[in-house]
């Protein structure tokens, strides 16, 4: 595009005259999606701090969840091999159908006290499957054989039940006992799938042993106001591919250790 060789365009980089730039695509932004953001910071805001020097909530009394697909594997992939190695050979139906599991991801900010983490944050990462026996022998396996089978169709019955049975229990299992009569307010977004902040199931139980739990939602089209989209599912998929896992048998259990470990 610029006309001049790689060998000028690197020196001109080293000297300064240009730069590398990557570009993402951003979320279109209507005025009343940028009014709803603008609101959300204003209300994230110390409100006893707000004349003198603003300061934003520590959020330690937030849980962020969302849902991710994590595929076995990518359409590429580099390999550093010795000189009479074979080629790996990798296969799949088809490119755009490699196979891949749903995860509910919840986490919360971690905590320290001198220095030591008493509460790492990591609430649980639930597969979006069921669980089920082969009724016959196939050239895959024998009959009887434990197989995990994707939940394709993710609805807000299947959150909500999702929600009761892991995602509460869990935080009631995990959550710093210090904390556990202030409110915690659990943040997603506001897919179809999602459930209503108010919704009767979801709110019956989240006020089970002395809890109070709620549900809150964040700006449309506000991916980045959300740490698991920011750059936790990047960092958790980067490494689970690193697993190498071969079925979606597999996958479940190194999502999970990758989650858990943060390795």
């Amino acid at each position: 595009k610029l006309g001049i060789s790689k060998s000028k365009l690197q020196r001109y980089m080293q000297q300064g005259l240009l730069r590398r730039h990557s570009n993402s695509i951003k979320p279109h932004l209507t005025n009343a999606n940028k009014k709803a953001r603008l609101q959300w910071c204003v209300d994230m805001l110390e409100h006893g701090s707000l004349h003198d020097d603003p300061k934003f909530k520590g959020l330690f009394d937030h849980v962020f969840i969302d849902e991710k697909w994590f595929f076995l594997t990518q359409k590429s992939e580099k390999y550093y091999l010795l000189p009479d190695e074979d080629d790996p050979h990798r296969t799949c139906k088809s490119k755009n159908y490699i196979p891949r599991l749903m995860f509910l991801c919840v986490c919360a900010r971690p905590r320290f006290s001198n220095g030591v983490c008493t509460f790492d944050g990591k609430i649980g990462c639930f597969p979006l499957v069921t669980y089920g026996h082969a009724q016959r022998n196939s050239v895959n396996r024998p009959a009887g054989t434990s197989i995990v089978k994707p939940i394709t169709s993710i609805i807000r019955d299947v959150i909500r039940e999702f929600m009761v049975d892991k995602v509460l229990p869990a935080i009631r299992a995990k959550w710093p006992r210090e904390d556990v009569n202030k409110p915690i307010y659990i943040q997603q977004d506001k897919a179809p799938s999602h459930l209503e902040i108010d919704d009767p199931v979801f709110c019956e139980a989240a006020k089970q042993e002395g809890f109070d739990i709620r549900l809150i939602c964040q700006p449309p089209n506000s991916p980045d106001f959300n740490i698991l989209d920011l750059g936790f599912f990047c960092a958790i998929q980067s490494v689970q591919y690193k697993k190498q896992a071969k079925t979606v048998e597999e996958l479940v259990p190194a999502v999970k250790e990758v989650n858990t470990t943060g390795n």
